[in-house]
């Protein structure tokens, strides 16, 4: 295979929301006995780069922790949560527990609580502080992160939505050159597989995972490709990207070092010769 070397240029990094939606959701409301909490579900900072909006269907992970200081958030741990993974559902009506075990309800001893949700949805999520997550094998790469750290004690809980993976956008240019239909973008020497904590948005990325993603067409005629990696560091040392065009390799090296940071859009211009 030929491989030959291209011109790489960036566009600045963006904000991975362009606009922020404010659509809340009915949710359940108090019952008798132990007091439901009732929640307001919406996307602070969605995009059509990702994962666009709720669909009826979707299900998150809802964590509830005490606090154990009034005055310092609780994060989630490995047990003793006052909800620990609970699963909710997107219906017609809004967002409900997939299961009566899955309500949610505040402390019977008035303590503040701290709430975390995600999506999608994995009921092996029984680690809060290291949930695994691999870009090549899920249906859809996006990650979404909610926190409401107030403390609260009663009233209705709002889970805001926001990108915790990062999206890059690539398109493809050049003169004189025979774009063949399978044309294809991939990241190369990237981390694709990483454990989440959903308490501190942290992420460790693992060395067993896979260093290749492929990125997806959005618009075939513009030859734009995209892909949605874990937050990570970009070095110099090695290429980045590469696209093969047919039995031709073309391999991106970036001229500076570059991070993917949680919610960003990077796009990059890259011109073949």
């Amino acid at each position: 295979m030929k491989t030959n070397s291209v011109l790489l240029t960036f566009a600045a990094a963006l904000a991975f929301g362009a606009c922020a939606r404010e659509v809340s959701e009915p949710c359940p409301e108090t019952s008798a006995g132990l007091k439901e909490v009732s929640f307001r579900i919406h996307s602070a900072s969605f995009t059509r780069g990702g994962k666009d909006d709720f669909v009826v269907g979707d299900s998150i992970g809802i964590y509830a922790v005490k606090r154990t200081a009034p005055e310092t958030a609780a994060v989630p741990g490995v047990t003793g949560n006052q909800a620990h993974n609970a699963k909710w559902v997107k219906t017609e009506e809004g967002w409900a527990p997939a299961t009566p075990t899955d309500k949610v309800v505040w402390s019977q001893d008035g303590e503040p609580l701290d709430f975390y949700a995600y999506w999608p949805y994995v009921r092996e999520a029984s680690r809060p502080d290291s949930m695994i997550f691999e870009v090549n094998t899920m249906p859809n790469a996006d990650v979404l992160r909610a926190a409401n750290v107030r403390g609260l004690t009663d009233g209705e809980v709002e889970l805001a939505f926001e990108h915790a993976f990062s999206l890059v956008e690539v398109e493809i240019l050049g003169e004189g050159i025979d774009f063949l239909p399978e044309l294809t973008v991939k990241a190369i020497h990237v981390k694709t597989k990483t454990a989440w904590n959903i308490g501190t948005g942290a992420f460790i990325h693992s060395e067993d995972g896979a260093t290749t993603a492929e990125f997806a067409v959005t618009d075939a005629a513009a030859r734009l490709f995209r892909v949605v990696l874990p937050p990570q560091s970009i070095a110099t040392e090695e290429p980045f990207l590469q696209c093969d065009n047919g039995d031709v390799a073309y391999m991106y090296t970036p001229a500076e070092s570059f991070d993917l940071s949680a919610g960003s859009l990077q796009r990059m211009k890259i011109t073949l010769k």
